[in-house]
């Protein structure tokens, strides 16, 4: 209609009727945009509203898994704190014997903690719509990176001082033949070597959750500014060092 009048008026050579039909073939123009573009934001505004709550699922699942790795470490901590102490002593007590083949089987034992966090991806990230929250994800992947790239140099220096421990004492699994013991107390109490390596093992595993316990304080963070975030409460840069 609007086509066939301004055609019309071309023909008739009507000026103010051309600029009119012109007119508000713009304004319809502008008005389709500007309602395509409402849409679209609140296309992306949901989309952002789910994102967000996967990732906060998923960081706050990850949190319980990292706890639990670092229940562990301090279990292995004390285990390998006190074999340092039995290994001091000149006899074993029946009952110290259990503690301290339970301490040997915990000689370099560690949890993993590889692939934590795989949802925070480059394509989630980037339906994220809000800039600050943006920056402060990519700031905390930038320091649990930096963590972690830390954790694995630690634990290959401990495998390196597992070594020889293992050479020396073995307590394994429960196996069909009961569990299998290897090691000599008289000989492991005069080991200065076998001591140092214990030793250096004790201080790798403080090393890493002292490391791991970091990145949990800067997750614990993220989940609070996420859910911040979605409950409209105003955002802040952070930075997590």
């Amino acid at each position: 209609m609007i086509i066939q009048r301004l055609t019309s008026a071309i023909r008739h050579q009507n000026g103010s009727q051309i600029i009119i039909e012109i007119l508000i073939v713009v304004i319809g123009i502008f008005l389709g945009l500007q309602v395509q573009s409402w849409y679209d934001g609140r296309i992306a505004k949901q989309e952002e509203g789910q994102i967000i709550d996967y990732l906060i699922a998923d960081i706050e699942n990850a949190v319980i898994r990292l706890e639990s790795a670092d229940n562990s470490f301090t279990a292995s901590i004390n285990a390998h704190a006190s074999l340092l102490q039995q290994l001091e002593q000149q006899q074993l007590s029946s009952d110290e014997i259990d503690v301290f083949e339970y301490n040997l089987f915990s000689v370099g034992k560690t949890p993993p903690f590889q692939g934590y966090l795989d949802t925070l991806t480059d394509t989630n990230i980037d339906k994220i719509q809000n800039s600050i929250i943006k920056r402060i994800i990519n700031n905390y992947l930038d320091s649990k990176n930096e963590q972690f790239i830390l954790l694995e140099i630690v634990y290959a220096r401990l495998n390196i001082s597992r070594a020889p421990v293992m050479k020396k004492t073995l307590i394994s699994e429960e196996t069909s033949i009961g569990v299998v013991k290897f090691y000599d107390f008289e000989s492991l109490k005069d080991d200065y070597e076998y001591k140092i390596s214990i030793g250096y093992i004790l201080n790798d595993m403080t090393v890493i959750q002292r490391r791991l316990k970091k990145v949990i304080e800067y997750t614990h963070t993220l989940i609070e500014i996420l859910k911040g975030y979605q409950s409209g409460e105003k955002l802040e840069e952070v930075t997590f060092q």
